[in-house]
């Protein structure tokens, strides 16, 4: 097991679930995010979207829903994409109260915001100077 470098610290309600040199997985009740190394099986495969796979899932029982976040480069880049949706989702949480379920959607929202990360299909984010904006 590879542990999280000490000075990371995740956000009230988040907890570390899994974590190895290829995946790390943290839960908030029945909401996970993940990070997933990609196969290096193939060394031909030119892997323009980055090596790790970023994920949000919803668990209820035995039905999983999952919804792709994006793509990052490094190991480093995932933690901090995945903290930043952590964050997020505990803004969105607070600011909402608990009359407002959290969603998919709330929790990969976040990855919007941090730097490294390939949001998928039309969500993809330009740097402009430091701003973000969407790109259609």
């Amino acid at each position: 097991m590879s542990p999280l470098s000490e000075d990371v610290q995740l956000p009230c309600g988040w907890v570390c679930k899994h974590v190895e040199e290829d995946e790390l997985v943290f839960a908030y009740g029945g909401f996970e995010v993940a990070a997933t190394k990609a196969d290096d099986a193939n060394p031909l495969s030119f892997d323009l979207d980055g090596r790790w796979r970023l994920t949000c899932r919803e668990r209820a029982g035995e039905t999983v829903t999952e919804r792709p976040i994006g793509h990052v480069t490094t190991r480093g880049a995932a933690t901090d994409t995945l903290l930043s949706c952590m964050e997020h989702a505990s803004e969105s949480a607070r600011r909402n109260g608990p009359t407002e379920a959290l969603t998919l959607d709330a929790i990969a929202a976040g990855a919007d915001r941090c730097d490294g990360a390939t949001p998928m299909g039309a969500d993809r984010s330009i740097d402009d100077g430091g701003q973000r904006r969407r790109t259609y």
